[in-house]
């Protein structure tokens, strides 16, 4: 299935974006480095306007950097002063300490000067809105960007064209797709904890920077109720290795076929791997005291099929002239 794309750097955000059209549905993916988010949008329920904006993550630097210097340099010169070393290396740390500010003053020197340089040449936004008009997408009109716009809002003006007319009531539903590395969450999480006790010199608060990892460690020991191949198939869902986690899971099922915690990660996963009338075929497994989850298992399954055929539809000759 071929695609049409534009890569995107979203405003006061990090990591790469990308939009693309497959079909007649326009997918966002997001990467960072420790989650992965994709949004499923109905083509039809999106507008896209351009709005011109100062460069805000700029301005907050070229503010806080000042503040940083002056805190910085206080600290040294009151260490140099009252600390109880020899003169050598007194010294040493005085040039360590000058060498540490010139650097930030330089550094300082150039947000100035891009933050004066993005009032004078302000740079523009695209907003994408979608949905029933409260979620939004905000990136910057970069020059790749703005060679490529013009082509790829054509094919959506296409695709909305055609959805009109061949649809009763447009969608506005919008889907995601979330994966969290929760590894590398709870590392950051507990860097940014240890900042207290490390500025304010107590070293009783590094507690803090333990309660993501402890978490962590918490949420795998629940694990541990469950069945080896459960948590073998969760784990390498957690990879993306769909065929390995549904060999698992038959495995458990064969051996306890009543086990509904099996039952309803295979259908996630059958859903993740787009098998969806196993998917159906698995939820209609589902005991009779789960029938209200069973019901609305049905309807989730059938939404995703639906927005994956909608996302297999062929081409058009507006895309096909236009495939960037």
């Amino acid at each position: 299935m071929s695609s049409i794309s534009l890569p995107i750097a979203i405003v006061g955000g990090s990591g790469k974006g990308q939009l693309k059209v497959e079909g007649t549905v326009l997918v966002y993916s997001r990467k960072t480095w420790f989650f992965e988010s994709t949004l499923l949008i109905p083509v039809e329920s999106a507008r896209m306007s351009e709005h011109p904006r100062f460069h805000k993550d700029l301005s907050a630097l070229a503010v806080l950097i000042p503040v940083i210097t002056i805190v910085l340099a206080l600290a040294l010169v009151l260490c140099a002063k009252g600390a109880n070393i020899e003169r050598l290396n007194r010294e040493v740390l005085i040039v360590v300490s000058a060498t540490a500010i010139f650097v930030i003053v330089l550094l300082e020197l150039w947000l100035l000067f891009g933050y004066v340089m993005s009032f004078l040449f302000t740079k523009n936004s695209i907003c994408l809105t979608f949905g029933d008009g409260n979620m939004q997408i905000e990136f910057w009109k970069t020059k790749k960007v703005a060679r490529l716009m013009d082509s790829f809002e054509k094919v959506i003006r296409e695709k909305q064209t055609r959805i009109q007319e061949s649809m009763l009531k447009p969608s506005t539903e919008v889907f995601e797709i979330y994966n969290v590395n929760h590894i590398r969450s709870s590392i950051l999480l507990s860097c940014f904890l240890c900042i207290p006790s490390l500025s304010l010199h107590v070293p009783v608060l590094l507690f803090l920077g333990l309660i993501p990892i402890g978490w962590h460690v918490f949420k795998s020991l629940r694990l541990l109720k469950h069945p080896k191949e459960y948590r073998k198939a969760v784990r390498r869902y957690r990879r993306k290795d769909w065929d390995g986690a549904i060999l698992h899971l038959k495995s458990l099922l064969e051996r306890a076929p009543e086990y509904v915690p099996a039952k309803l990660l295979l259908i996630e996963i059958y859903v993740r791997a787009e098998r969806f009338n196993e998917a159906l075929q698995m939820a209609g497994n589902i005991p009779d005291e789960y029938l209200d989850d069973s019901n609305a298992l049905y309807l989730e399954i059938w939404r995703w099929k639906r927005v994956h055929l909608r996302r297999k539809e062929p081409m058009s000759d507006v895309e096909d002239q236009h495939c960037l």
